[in-house]
C-alpha cells in the first residue's frame, strides 16, 4: 500500500511552488526593456529682459518671473521653474534647464503684488532682450478718480469674453454691500470709441460700425474698459 503524504509536507510543497513563482515574476518584472529611452540631454538657456508698466513705461521692481512651458518637437512640454524676481528696474535674469533641440517659442509668465496675471510667449529670437508691458491693478474708491490706459497688444492683462477682445479690468470697492456705485469714464485723447462694461453685462463686440461705448456705468465689484487704445479718467461716485 502506497505511503500517503502528510498535510505538512503538502503545505511545504505547495509553498515551494509559489515561491519559485514568485521568483519567476520578479526575474521578468526586473529585466531593463528591451528599447529603454534614453534619457533627455539638456542645455543652460539664459533668458533676460525687462517687465514695465503700461501706464508710466518704467520697470516694475518685485514682480515674480518663470518659463512655464517650452517647446520641444513641435509640442509643448512643461517645466516647474525656476522663479525669479525683477530688480529695481524691472529687469530680472534666470537661466532655465531645457532640451538641447528646444527651439520656436518659451511660455513666459508675470505675476505680483497689484499687478494683472500677464504671459507671453517669446520666440527664440527674443529670449536674451524682452520687454514685456503689465497691467497695474487700477482700484477705486466712491469720491476717487485715476487716469489708466488701454493698449490693444497681445500679452497685456487679460482678454474678454468668448472672442478675446483686449479689455482692462476695473477693480470697484468701498461701497456699501451689493450697492452699485457710479463710474464715469472720460477719455482724455479725443477717441470716443471706448467704454466701461460692468463685468455682470455680456461684452459687446467691440469696433463694430454703430457699436455704442457707454461712458457711465453702475458697477458692483469689477468693471472693463473696452474699445479703442487711448487714455481715460475714471471717477466713482
Amino acid at each position: 500500500m502506497p505511503k500517503r503524504s502528510s498535510p505538512a509536507t503538502g503545505r511545504r510543497l505547495f509553498l515551494a511552488v509559489i515561491l519559485m513563482l514568485s521568483y519567476a515574476c520578479d526575474s521578468r518584472l526586473a529585466e531593463p526593456p528591451a528599447n529603454p529611452t534614453p534619457p533627455v540631454a539638456t542645455k543652460p538657456v539664459e533668458f533676460r529682459g525687462r517687465i514695465i508698466d503700461v501706464d508710466t513705461a518704467e520697470g516694475v521692481p518685485d514682480a515674480t518671473v518663470t518659463i512655464t512651458r517650452a517647446q520641444v518637437d513641435n509640442r509643448f512640454i512643461s517645466l516647474a521653474g525656476p522663479v525669479v524676481s525683477t530688480d529695481a528696474s524691472g529687469r530680472y535674469v534666470m537661466t532655465v534647464e531645457l532640451a538641447e533641440n528646444w527651439g520656436g517659442e518659451a511660455h513666459l509668465e508675470i505675476r505680483g503684488p497689484g499687478l494683472e496675471p500677464a504671459s507671453k510667449y517669446l520666440k527664440s529670437s527674443e529670449i536674451h532682450d524682452a520687454t514685456i508691458e503689465v497691467y497695474r491693478t487700477v482700484r477705486l474708491r466712491p469720491g476717487e478718480s485715476v487716469e489708466t490706459r488701454l493698449v490693444l497688444r497681445p500679452n497685456v492683462g487679460p482678454s474678454c469674453g468668448y472672442e478675446g477682445w483686449w479689455c482692462r479690468r476695473i477693480v470697484v470697492d468701498g461701497g456699501a454691500p451689493g450697492a452699485l456705485i457710479n463710474v464715469e469714464l472720460v477719455p482724455l485723447e479725443g477717441e470716443q470709441r471706448i467704454g466701461i462694461f460692468p463685468s455682470d453685462e455680456p461684452l459687446p463686440f467691440s469696433g463694430l460700425p454703430g457699436q455704442a461705448y457707454p461712458h457711465i456705468a453702475q458697477v458692483l465689484g469689477e468693471a472693463w474698459i473696452m474699445g479703442a487704445p487711448t487714455r481715460v479718467r475714471l471717477t466713482a461716485r
